[in-house]
């Protein structure tokens, strides 16, 4: 009789360190104030927080809660996300530079500039900033699913540019209306809504030649020859059409 209280014993006091021990290796990081380096599973920016990610790797979703904000900062060093990132009700989510999400990026219901700005993002699933007080930017990206940019409200409009985008790109509800100020985008499906080819949303057909004087953040084009040739990422996507988004020198 005592020998089975004591294994009933034991086994009860196993199974709760176990408990514990599993919830600590799987609770999420906090971040609150500035990280690099490798980081695995998931990562939460706490309400009210401030996070900046640099040089990092995360290796599951980062969520942002409420009046917290997140800047992951790739325009010197690159940093990934293999996750999702999703914010809500938060100050502001922006992703800079080279910054490559393996999932999706949802945005809603927050107050400062969020989005994206490249060149160097990649995001491999869908785009969503939707219902935001802030502007919502989306330029020099990457966008493997659907980009969907709708019902944001703010005095100064959102910049949609040169981004490539493998499904359809849909702008809708916004005031004031995305605008394109550095040039259009190159989308597999269609362009709907504010974005629409109508509104001159669709990409020129540039010539190498054509992009001399070009100005892009922190980038001025001086002297561009060769060809026009397509992503890589329309093969590693599965894209129907080809993109012609950067010039090779010829022969």
């Amino acid at each position: 009789m005592n020998h089975r209280v004591r294994f009933a014993l034991l086994s009860t006091v196993s199974l709760a360190a176990l408990a514990a021990g599993g919830a600590a290796a799987w609770a999420d990081t906090v971040c609150n104030g500035s990280m690099t380096g490798t980081i695995a599973g998931n990562l939460t920016v706490p309400a009210g927080a401030s996070c900046t990610l640099y040089q990092a790797s995360v290796g599951g979703n980062v969520r942002v809660l409420q009046n917290a904000s997140l800047t992951v900062d790739g325009l010197e060093e690159w940093s990934s996300i293999a996750g999702n990132v999703q914010a809500n009700q938060c100050a502001s989510t922006l992703l800079e530079g080279s910054v490559t999400v393996g999932g999706n990026v949802q945005i809603q219901q927050c107050a400062g500039t969020s989005g994206f700005a490249g060149p160097g993002i990649k995001i491999r699933g869908n785009f969503q900033c939707q219902d935001n007080s802030g502007v919502c930017e989306a330029t020099l990206g990457e966008v493997g699913g659907n980009a969907q940019i709708q019902n944001n409200r703010s005095a100064t409009a959102g910049d949609v540019s040169l981004n490539v985008v493998g499904g359809n790109l849909q702008c809708q509800g916004n005031t004031a209306a995305p605008t394109h100020a550095l040039g259009g985008e190159w989308v597999v499906g269609n362009l709907q809504g504010q974005c629409a080819a109508s509104l001159d949303f669709a990409a020129a057909p540039y010539t190498c030649a054509s992009l001399t004087g070009l100005s892009l953040p922190d980038t001025t084009i001086t002297a561009a020859t060769g060809s026009l040739q397509q992503s890589p990422q329309r093969r590693q996507w599965g894209l129907r059409q080809p993109f012609a988004i950067y010039c090779v020198r010829d022969g």
